[in-house]
Formats: structure tokens, C-alpha cells, sequence
């Protein structure tokens, strides 16, 4: 039974996979053109400030989600 339900899944995850590119090869051409290029923009001390205290808010919140 545990065969079987790997194989339905590996079929499903296999049709997402030809939709998906069906999907993108069906685009009309003017579609498809690449994006912009943008400059890459440097980090400030505040942004990796910012970055951490979310990042530690989080880490906070599922230490007390898990202890809960």
C-alpha cells in the first residue's frame, strides 16, 4: 500500500511538472523578456540592525510557541 501511495504521488508531482512547463513554453513571446537589471543595493547598518531584531523576534516567539 506504502508503494503505491509513493507512485500516485511521484505521478502527481510529475504532471505539476509538465503543466508547469507547458505553461511557460504556451507564453507568448513578448512575455518572455528578461527583466530589468537593477543595481544591487548595499546593506546599512540600520537594515542589518533591523534584520537581526526580526530575526530574533522570531526565534523568541517559537521558543515560547514550543514551551507553550
Amino acid at each position: 500500500m506504502a508503494l503505491m501511495s509513493v507512485g500516485k504521488r511521484a505521478n502527481e508531482q510529475l504532471q505539476k511538472l509538465v503543466r508547469g512547463l507547458k505553461s511557460r513554453l504556451m507564453r507568448p513571446v513578448s512575455m518572455k523578456k528578461a527583466p530589468p537589471n537593477y543595481d544591487r543595493m548595499e546593506k546599512t547598518e540600520s537594515m542589518r540592525v533591523e534584520m537581526k531584531s526580526r530575526k530574533a523576534q522570531k526565534l523568541i516567539a517559537d521558543t515560547l510557541c514550543i514551551y507553550a
